[in-house]
């Protein structure tokens, strides 16, 4: 009965008979999977290019509210003892100066970068759209635009938290002292019992260890008695790491 490769050899002998080419292949064929792997760079570059607008709209806002985020804010002061008032005021508005200098420098490149980022989104775009799979295209960009907008209210939710934090700073002139919270006085109870709680579990539980694991030392001990007993040569001769 014959079967599918009885023209193996023949096949194979045409193939041998000419010189190698590489096989002929179209870099535009419209293959869903092609477009697939397109939509996938395309969703991030969107997701690159939405995060870059909103770090640039969130730092002018900044500006507008003449506030410094906390990440953006110099914390850097001089050891004097006697920090008086008039130092204090321009020392904190010379670093704040510097903080809005650099909001102005991180617009600037968030700018730039969003900026060929929209050129790669227009390209990619131009590339899909030659494909001509409308169908499969549509429903890509349902789906795109469906993950876009999660993303999208992720990002304003955690813009929002940060700006309401760094309005209650300044609301509350703590600027520059953010991180020094007062110490409340489960704080302070637990700052002076941890100590004592570490002593009461060394007193009381550790011997208990210790006497429930003898008969055992004993044991192991005269097991690798006579693997511990070496020369004084061995015994002096430094470990090496």
């Amino acid at each position: 009965m014959a079967s599918f490769d009885d023209n193996r050899d023949t096949l194979a002998a045409e193939l041998f008979s000419r010189k190698p080419q590489a096989p002929r292949t179209s870099d535009h064929t419209p293959t869903k999977e092609g477009l697939r792997q397109k939509f996938i760079k395309l969703e991030r570059l969107r997701k690159q290019e939405l995060a870059r607008w909103w770090d640039i709209t969130t730092l002018k806002r900044y500006l507008e509210l003449k506030q410094i985020p906390r990440g953006l804010r110099v914390i850097i002061f001089p050891s004097f003892e006697d920090l008086d008032p008039d130092l204090l005021g321009e020392w904190e508005h010379l670093i704040s100066a510097t903080s809005f200098g650099m909001i102005n420098i991180l617009i600037k490149h968030a700018d730039r970068k969003r900026d060929k980022l929209l050129q790669d989104i227009t390209s990619l775009e131009e590339e899909i759209k030659n494909l001509n799979l409308t169908e499969a295209t549509d429903k890509n960009y349902t789906i795109m635009r469906e993950i876009l907008t999660g993303y999208q209210l992720y990002i304003k939710d955690k813009k929002m938290r940060k700006l309401i934090r760094d309005d209650n700073d300044y609301t509350n002139g703590r600027i520059y002292t953010f991180a020094r919270s007062p110490l409340s006085v489960d704080d302070f109870l637990m700052c002076v019992l941890a100590p004592f709680t570490g002593l009461v579990y060394l007193v009381l539980f550790l011997p208990c260890c210790w006497f429930a694991t003898l008969p055992y030392g004993f044991l192991f001990y005269n097991l690798a008695r006579p693997y511990l007993i070496t020369s004084r040569h061995d015994r002096s001769t430094p470990l090496s790491f």
